[in-house]
This record gives C-alpha cells, sequence and structure tokens, in this order.
C-alpha cells in the first residue's frame, strides 16, 4: 500500500520505491486534503489558494487545479462532489498523530523524519505557506514532546545512551534551549559521553553570547565542570520560602465602594498601587479570575497605545459567543472581520471613510452582548480609537462604564476623553493613600484577626504611606527574608518584645527594590522569563520567548509556573504593572534592546505596530520604517485614521530627511489628511511635489503621479475642476506605459478624470478616458461603477441601471467601498420604478447606517421617493433624519436637496408659503455649492412652486437662472425640468402649449424619464394613458389627475 511521506521532503513510497512529487499546485492540493483527513469545501480551497479573488475567480481557477489534479498517476482516491472533495490516502502525518496519541513515543520519532514538508519551495503557491507553517510548528512541538517524554523514560530505566543520542537531537533542533542542553549533558555524564558534551557545550556558550548576550546559567557551567572532572550529578533544588497569599478582602474604600455601586459612569482616578483595579475587581468582578462573565474588562498596557483597539479585540477574543453568526452583530459582523480575519474570515471590501462608523458599531455591539458592565483599567495607555469606542459606549447608556486610570500619566488621548465623560455627567472619584487604621486593618485581615498589631500596622503605614501595593510588598520582602513570620498564634518578628516602633527593620525605599530582592531569589531561567515578558507585554507566547531568552517552550513554561508561585505573575500577566516596570527598567539598555530586537526577529506573526515599537526601542529606525508604513496602511484600512496619520508623523520622524523614503512618507501622510479635511494635507503634498521633480530616483515617478492624482481628486470635490484636470492629465502623462507608475495611482487619476469631464459635460473625454481604463485593468468595479453613472449622465438610465444591477451580482461587497446601492435606487427613481427605488435605498440604509455621508444621501433620495407616493408623513420623517445628518456633516449640497425636497412635502400639504421659503433657501445653499447640475433641479422646481403661489414673475427669474445653469452643465433630467418648467410657464401665461409639451413627450419617453412622460400626457389632455402610467407606477400627485397636482412637480430627481 503507498505511504505519503510529508514528515520529510513530500515524496510517494510503494511497493516499487520512492516518487518525488513536483512543486506545483495540483500537488499542493492533494496534500492538503490528504493531511485533512475528511472532507473540505471548495470554498475553503478556493480561498486557501486564492485568497486576493474574488468568489467567482477563485471557484474558476479551483474547478481547472481540480481537473488538473485528477490526472496525476496517484490521484485515484481523489473523490470530487458538488460543494466538497476528499482525498483519502495513508500519510505518515496520520500514523505519527496516532502513535502520539496512543503514547508510543518511539514510533512516533521514528515516524518523524523531518520537518513537515521539509525542502518545499512555494514559488507555484505562495498563499499556502501560512498554513504549512502553522502546521509544521505544531508538529514539530509534538515530536519535541515525544522525544522530551521518551528520554526520561530511558534514563529512568537505566538506557542513557539512548536518552543522550535523542536529547542531543533535540537540542540541535532549537540549540538555544538551555534547558535541553542542561538535560543533554546529564545523560552525557551518565553514559560517559564527556567529549561530545563538552563539545556541544562550548557551541552553546559561543551561541548563546553571540546571539542573546547572555552567559549560561549557573547550572549549566557546573554540569560542565562535572563532565570535566566526572563527578556526581548536581540535583537543582530551587529555594522555597512558605509564606500567605496576602491577599484577603479589600479594606476600606466603604464610602467608594457605596457610591461606585449607584453609578452608571464613573471615573477612578489615582496614584499607581493605590487599589483602583482592586476596587474594581471587588466590585466588578473579573471573568479572566473566575467570576461570571457579568462584566468586561479592557486591560490596557504600556507601550501598545499605538495598536488600535487592542485592549477591546483581547477581551474579544476571550468572548467567542459574542462573535457568533446571527447574533446581535447582525449585518456588522462581516465589519468586524476587518479587526479579527483570524476569527470572522476573510472580510469584504470597504471604504476606510464609511468603514469607522460602522466599526464603531460593529465593536458596540459585540461589547455588550451578555454584559451589562464594562471597565477599562489603566486606561493612561489605552489607544485613541479605544478611548473613542469608550466614548460611544458611555453614550448610548446600555452598559454601566468603569474607566480607571492614573492621574499623575493622564495621556494627551486619555484627556479629552475624561472631559468628554465628565460632560455626560460622569462620576469622578479620586482614590487616595489608605488611612492609618486602614492599614492596620488590612493587617488584621491577612493574619485573620479584628485588627493588626497597632506598632507593627503604624510602622508599616510610614514605610509604605498607605499605598496599599506597596504595603503588600513590604510584607513579602519581610516574608522572604525571614524577618516575618507566620504560625498558628499570627504572625511575629524577632523585634516583637523589644522594639518601640519597629524603626530597625530594613525594608528598601521603593516597590522597584522590593520587587528586586524577590526577583533575586528565583531560578536565572525564570528572570529570563520575566525579562523577556517585561518586553513583550501582551504578544508573550512561550514558543516567542523560546526563541529570544535561551529556554525551550518547557523551560519557559516551567519558569512562568516559578514566577507564579513567587506571586509576581497571574497567568502570563504581571501582578501589578509596577512589578512589570520594575523588571523592564531593571534590564541594561544593551540587553534591553537585544531583546526588543530579537522578539521583532523571533518569527511570530506579529502586528506591524508591534514591530515597529520593538525596532525602534531596539535602536533601529530604519528596518522600523517599512513595519511604520505597514502600520499606517492597516490603519487607514481598518478606518482609523487619525492612529494612521500618527504612524506616518512618527515614520517621518526616522526617515532619512530628503529621502525617497522620507518623501513616499509626506506624500501618503499628505493624502491622508486630505481626506481628513486638513489643510495641511495640501501642503504637505505640494511640498513633497516640488521635492520628487528633482530627484534622481526612477521610483520617484510613482510618488510624483500618487501626489497628483490625490491633488485631483481634492479640488475636484472642492469645485475647481480646472485645477483637478490638470493634476489627473498630469498624473496620467506620468504613468502612460512607464511601467514604473502602479496601477491602482492611474486608475484613480482616471477616475478623476472622467468625472471632471462628466462635471463639464464632456461625454467624449469621460469614454476616452473609461476606454484607457479598460485597457488598463478589466472587470475593475470602481471604472465600471463610474461608467454606470457616465451612462446616467447622458441619459441613458435603463443601460445605467443594467450596469449597477450586474455590478452589485458580481461583486457584491463593492455596496461597502461605493453607494452602489443608492446610485442604484435614484435611477429606479428617475425611471419611475419607485418599489425598486425604495427596495435598493433601504438596502443602502442598512449598509450605511451610522455612517453621516452616504446615510444623508440616501436617506434624502428616499424621502423623495416617499414624496412621490405620497406617503408624505414617511417623506417628511426621512427627509428630517437627512438633514439633521446633512446640518452635522455640513454637507452643502445634500442640505439644499434636503431643502427643496422638504418643499415638495409642504406644497403637497397646502402650505405654499413654506415650501416657497424652503426653496428659496434650496437655492441659495446650491449657488453657494456651485454644483450646475444640481442648480438646475433646483431652480426648475422653484419656478412650479412659485407658479402655484401665483408669483408668475419670481417663476420667470427661477426659470431663466435654470435653464442658464443647464446650458452650463448640460444634463437629460435637467434638460426635462426646463422644458417642463417652461411649458408650464407658458400655459399659465395663457399660451398654446401642445408643441412644448410634444416635444417634452418626446424627449422624455426617448431617456426613459416616466415621470415627465407622465405630465406632458397631462398636458395634453390625454388623461386615461397618463392615468394608467401613474397608477401604475405609484405616482400619488400624478395620479389624482387634477389640474393643480399637474402644473409643476416640486420634487427633485
Amino acid at each position: 500500500m503507498a505511504l505519503l511521506r510529508l514528515l520529510d521532503v513530500p515524496h510517494l513510497e510503494t511497493g516499487s520505491g520512492r516518487a518525488e512529487l513536483p512543486p506545483h499546485k495540483p500537488v499542493w492540493l492533494l496534500i492538503r486534503l490528504a493531511y485533512e483527513q475528511t472532507w473540505m469545501t471548495r470554498q475553503e480551497l478556493a480561498t486557501l489558494f486564492w485568497p486576493d479573488d474574488d468568489e467567482a475567480g477563485a471557484r474558476h481557477n479551483l474547478r481547472l487545479l481540480i481537473a488538473r489534479a485528477k490526472k496525476l498517476p496517484w490521484a485515484g482516491a481523489l473523490e470530487v462532489e458538488g460543494t466538497r472533495l476528499r482525498f483519502s490516502v495513508d500519510t505518515d502525518v496520520r500514523r505519527f498523530r496516532a502513535a502520539h496519541a496512543g503514547e508510543c513515543w518511539e514510533e512516533a520519532i521514528a515516524l518523524y523524519r523531518r520537518d513537515f514538508l521539509s525542502g518545499v519551495t512555494w514559488r507555484d503557491a505562495p498563499e499556502v505557506e501560512g498554513w504549512a507553517a502553522f502546521e509544521r510548528a505544531a508538529l514539530a512541538d509534538a515530536w519535541r514532546h515525544a522525544v522530551r517524554v521518551h528520554a526520561a523514560a530511558l534514563s529512568a530505566s537505566g538506557d542513557p545512551v539512548r536518552a543522550a543520542s535523542l536529547l542531543l537531537e533535540l537540542w540541535r533542533a532549537d540549540p538555544l534551549a538551555e534547558d535541553v542542553l542542561q538535560a543533554y549533558l546529564r545523560a552525557a555524564l551518565a553514559c560517559g559521553a564527556r567529549d561530545a558534551a563538552l563539545r556541544a557545550g562550548a557551541t552553546f556558550r559561543e551561541l548563546l553570547a553571540r546571539e542573546l548576550n547572555l552567559a549560561p546559567m549557573r547550572e549549566t557551567l557546573e554540569l560542565e565542570q562535572l563532565l570535566r572532572d566526572a563527578g556526581p550529578v548536581p540535583v537543582a533544588a530551587p529555594p522555597h520560602v512558605e509564606r500567605p497569599a496576602l491577599r484577603g478582602d479589600l479594606i476600606g474604600r466603604e464610602d467608594e465602594r457605596f457610591t461606585l455601586q449607584r453609578a452608571s459612569l464613573a471615573l477612578i482616578g489615582g496614584e499607581p498601587g493605590v487599589g483602583k483595579t482592586r476596587l474594581l475587581q471587588e466590585l466588578v468582578p473579573d471573568t479572566r479570575l473566575g467570576a461570571s462573565p457579568s462584566a468586561v474588562w479592557w486591560r490596557c498596557s504600556e507601550g501598545l497605545g499605538g495598536i488600535p483597539y487592542h485592549p477591546v479585540l483581547t477581551a474579544l477574543r476571550d468572548r467567542p459567543e459574542a462573535l457568533q453568526p446571527g447574533g446581535e452583530l447582525g449585518p456588522y459582523r462581516d465589519d468586524l472581520a476587518h479587526l479579527l480575519p483570524d476569527l470572522l474570515g476573510r472580510p469584504p471590501a470597504a471604504d476606510p471613510v464609511t468603514l469607522r462608523p460602522r466599526l464603531l458599531e460593529a465593536l458596540s455591539r459585540a461589547t455588550e452582548v451578555g454584559t451589562h458592565t464594562l471597565v477599562i483599567d489603566d486606561a493612561q495607555w489605552a489607544d485613541s480609537a479605544t478611548l473613542e469606542l469608550a466614548t460611544v459606549l458611555a453614550c448610548r447608556g446600555r452598559l454601566r462604564v468603569f474607566v480607571a486610570y492614573r492621574a499623575s500619566e493622564v495621556s494627551a488621548d486619555l484627556a479629552p476623553t475624561l472631559r468628554a465623560l465628565r460632560e455626560q455627567g460622569a462620576l469622578d472619584l479620586r482614590l487616595g493613600p489608605l488611612s492609618r487604621e486602614e492599614v492596620r486593618g488590612l493587617v488584621g485581615a491577612l493574619i485573620g484577626t479584628p485588627d493588626g498589631p497597632p506598632l507593627f500596622s503604624a510602622w508599616l503605614h510610614r514605610k509604605s504611606g498607605g499605598n496599599a501595593l506597596f504595603a503588600l510588598e513590604t510584607l513579602r520582602a519581610l516574608f522572604e527574608a525571614g524577618t516575618l513570620r507566620a504560625d498558628a498564634d499570627g504572625w511575629h518578628t524577632s523585634l516583637d518584645d523589644v522594639t518601640s516602633d519597629y524603626s530597625e527593620l530594613d525594608v528598601p525605599p521603593r516597590i522597584a527594590a522590593l520587587v528586586e530582592r524577590r526577583l533575586s531569589r528565583l531560578s536565572e531561567a525564570a528572570r529570563r522569563a520575566l525579562d523577556t515578558l517585561s518586553v513583550a507585554q501582551d504578544d508573550f507566547t512561550p514558543r516567542l520567548a523560546s526563541r529570544v531568552c535561551g529556554l525551550s517552550e518547557w523551560g519557559i513554561v516551567a519558569a512562568l509556573e516559578e514566577a507564579r508561585r513567587a506571586h509576581l505573575l497571574t497567568e502570563t500577566r504581571f501582578s501589578h504593572d509596577l512589578v512589570r516596570q520594575s523588571v523592564y527598567e531593571a534590564l541594561s539598555p544593551e540587553r534591553r534592546a537585544l531583546l526588543h530586537k530579537s522578539l521583532a526577529q523571533g518569527g511570530e506573526r506579529l502586528a506591524p505596530a508591534v514591530l515597529a515599537r520593538h525596532l525602534l526601542a531596539a535602536g533601529e529606525p530604519e528596518a522600523a520604517l517599512p513595519h511604520l508604513l505597514e502600520a499606517a496602511d492597516a490603519a487607514t484600512a481598518r478606518a482609523d485614521l487619525t492612529g494612521a496619520a500618527r504612524w506616518l508623523r512618527e515614520a517621518r520622524r526616522h526617515a532619512a530627511p530628503g529621502s525617497l523614503a522620507a518623501l513616499r512618507v509626506s506624500v501618503m501622510l499628505g493624502d491622508l489628511l486630505l481626506w481628513q479635511g486638513s489643510a495641511e494635507g495640501r501642503a504637505e503634498l505640494n511640498a513633497a511635489l516640488g521635492e520628487l521633480r528633482a530627484h534622481p530616483d526612477p521610483a520617484a515617478r510613482e510618488l510624483t503621479a500618487h501626489a497628483l492624482a490625490a491633488l485631483s481628486e481634492i479640488e475636484l470635490y472642492g469645485g475647481d475642476f480646472e485645477r483637478a484636470s490638470a493634476y489627473a492629465d498630469a498624473a496620467l502623462r506620468l504613468g502612460a506605459g512607464s511601467g514604473v507608475v502602479s496601477t491602482p495611482i492611474v486608475r484613480r487619476a482616471l477616475e478623476s478624470a472622467v468625472t471632471v469631464a462628466m462635471r463639464r459635460g464632456d461625454v467624449e473625454a469621460a469614454r476616452r478616458h473609461l476606454d484607457e481604463g479598460a485597457r488598463l485593468v478589466s472587470n475593475d468595479p470602481d471604472l465600471d461603477a463610474t461608467a454606470a453613472e457616465l451612462a446616467f449622465y447622458v441619459g441613458d438610465l435603463r443601460r445605467s441601471r443594467a450596469m449597477f444591477e450586474e455590478l452589485l451580482t458580481r461583486v457584491p461587497g463593492h455596496a461597502r467601498v461605493r453607494t452602489l446601492e443608492n446610485d442604484l435606487g435614484f435611477v429606479c427613481l428617475n425611471l419611475g420604478d419607485l418599489v425598486a427605488a425604495e427596495r435598493w435605498l433601504r438596502r443602502s440604509l442598512e449598509t450605511y447606517a451610522g455612517v453621516p455621508h452616504p446615510e444623508a444621501l440616501s436617506r434624502s433620495n428616499l424621502g423623495l421617493v416617499f414624496l412621490m407616493m405620497g406617503r408624505l408623513d414617511e417623506a417628511w420623517a426621512e427627509l428630517q433624519l437627512a438633514e439633521n445628518l446633512a446640518r452635522g456633516g455640513e454637507f452643502g449640497t445634500f442640505l439644499a436637496d434636503v431643502r427643496h425636497r422638504q418643499a415638495g412635502v409642504r406644497l403637497a400639504r397646502r402650505e405654499f408659503e413654506a415650501a416657497r421659503a424652503l426653496c428659496r433657501e434650496a437655492a441659495s445653499l446650491m449657488r453657494g455649492v456651485g454644483d450646475p447640475v444640481r442648480l438646475t433641479w433646483i431652480l426648475a422646481g422653484s419656478c412650479g412652486v412659485e407658479i402655484f403661489a401665483g408669483d408668475n414673475a419670481a417663476a420667470r427669474r427661477f426659470a431663466a437662472e435654470a435653464r442658464a445653469a443647464f446650458e452650463a452643465r448640460p444634463h437629460p433630467v435637467g434638460e426635462a425640468l426646463v422644458r417642463l418648467a417652461e411649458l408650464e410657464l407658458a400655459a399659465a401665461a395663457g399660451q398654446d402649449v401642445e408643441r412644448p409639451a410634444r416635444e417634452l413627450l418626446e424627449f422624455a419617453g426617448r431617456t426613459g424619464l416616466e415621470e415627465y412622460v407622465i405630465r406632458a400626457l397631462l398636458r395634453l389632455g390625454r388623461l386615461d394613458e397618463a392615468h394608467e402610467r401613474a397608477d401604475r407606477l405609484g405616482f400619488w400627485p400624478l395620479a389624482r389627475l387634477s389640474k393643480e397636482l399637474s402644473t409643476c412637480s416640486p420634487a427633485m430627481p
């Protein structure tokens, strides 16, 4: 029977020999299936091999790959069904796992010839490397465990030769693991392999000094000396001091507890160690300490303030129930995948600007699941995104929120958050030190008596200053020194019978010195592990630590257990951050820098921000620079534009002035600041352009095009079409056939150029640019959306609708990047399909709920749909919401639209003067914006309102201004409105209107503008035909067929 060997260079063993497996994707597909030994879905495999392709493309590629795999001569066992695949063959991995599970250690070790898929290069399938690396590490861990257990059993059974051989192999696999080397040296000493052991020791000593700047532990040196002397093997016995746990009930703070129990929002400030966390743990138990899940704790860590939502995501990883599909997250679960892709899968595409409020909603919902209280501990180290979310949750009012912070270390991010929470009525509580009586009560509670000894308690209060942590650390120091003893009768010192105030007791004056005394009693292995933990903080894992402190993972675990017994750790966190600070500050500058560098290079998948932090602390800014830029990109993708700007400013500090790297940072920062509405962005880009044009490096061409494309966009949305066009054309000239400027930059410039051309009415130029984009990249959703907009602009509404519908079917996730659902709804509205328009606009509101810009747009359009349907109350409600959003976001264009549509509701209710006032306000707002197309619509509609009010002179002024605006920027809907306004003016003047009515009917029928077809039919007296169309399409005002409602529509399309 054939055996697929994967714990080696991958090959197939058969009765006739060994068959090598060629390194290409069909082989990787079969290996992946064989490794799993069960069914895998097509979706899983498509995502694994083509993670960056859209779903349709990935599935197509998978079908081709399956066809190629079937042709392999050893693929006979491949089973293919509609939605899943399986390849059930015998593998050495399956046998290894079975032997390991059955504790058949010798068999498992024999099966493990080399690391999983050893020697494989992934040129043909780099996407699979992440999966393979993870499985390789897990299998290697299992092999190491088997070797350690089997070697121990061999030593115990009197076979030190085989034990030494296995341990030597294990040490060679991890040559910095000092605990493994020690085990080998003992076995070598027992079997007489003196020379080989001493050579291993010498190699280790050299490697340890070179890689980690460490000296061997005392026990290692003693073993080497014994090998030289051939003496007995020493047995390490770390000292053990029996001492009480020193954690009792919370003493004092009765008033504070009483006050906090009644608070829904509270700020708890105080100095380090004063008892803020302990008070909150008493009030709101921490689930990580075994409490019921009634509270969520966000624990902030020093040095991690640049990583958005770090404490939030750490808490969510401990609460998987909050992330379940179909739960409270609802449609926001996909948004949360941008922050937790490892748990929630590949996130859909999204516009960073619109993603941010959706992320806030997603994180708020996830935090609120199954809890009623949120505690933010050590908030002085919280990142700005976490603090923003805390403010949002406090405003929502669904949780009790407690914020603990060091009053003397309020950060620049925390200060405005505290002000905002105080403005919301937060209780502001400041914890001071314990009084003398409270310290006496603390000692009594620890001893188990009502009160502590008065003299000793008074001495402890003086020494600690009433700081609870300092008091407890002082007691631990006294116990460990043997000065303080505990027995059945209580606590005693040798001074109890002779002292007057215990001033004879020698205790260090600072917590750092107290911690150092306790650290001095730990083994060297435990000290190394704690040193590493103080630097790594929340990214600490035994695997990572084993690579930087000269111990195996088992040695790290044993070291951590020793530190827990010394009450220095709780799980893998220091018992208090002052302990961590003391350990970190005790490191020499050289050792600290080396640890930071080693952690950055440790092979773990650390976040870019964490890698940058380590490399900067290691004194290697050049190495940190690409990670700072990557951190900025990641922050932008998560919609944390403030965080992205902070990372870019940090990168600029470390980039050489005038270098290409510094100019790249300036362009990225300028682009980002432009979209935050900052004038600094324009200045940043213009300054960078000045230097880039003279820069000799060919790569400067890409950055120049990037800066030009960004400036083109900002000028476009500012209404300066001439400058926008000039910048876009310059960017396109740089990119034309250069092979240097990347496709996304050229595409961005093309989109600006198309939009400028449309705004100018130059349809041919817009089409030319779109054709150029199609040659550059096919099936690009952004360019396709722009083409659909162009079709609407030129009056081909039916084609525009078909293009938007196809785009939403092909790439539905792109609705989160561009407002495709709103745009399609607006096209349907103009085509007269009000039912479809309402459906698409409601979907747009679901997609962009909480995002001011697109929500205002969609609500305004939905209000117009309801107005045209005659649902006036619903129309007014939507338009009011849109008005609030437009005013809050300072969206002048949207506000003008909203006010004009509100005029339509007033007119339908026969409130003529209110309608006239709203129309005039809308026209004034739109004149200030400077958008001729929208101005045409508002002015033409306002003409009809004035006719209703009987002011024909004002109507003529509006009509004339509308025609001038239309001729400046022609548009089919604008033309229909201007024709209609002039038609109704002629009718009001008693003129014959049959000819202009027929011209309007012909034009509206050709362009698909159903509302204007109906209005032309009414003016021509074809009432039955008009009534049938209006009734079928749902145009309530027109369906009534009264002369009053047929004179002019107040609604703007």
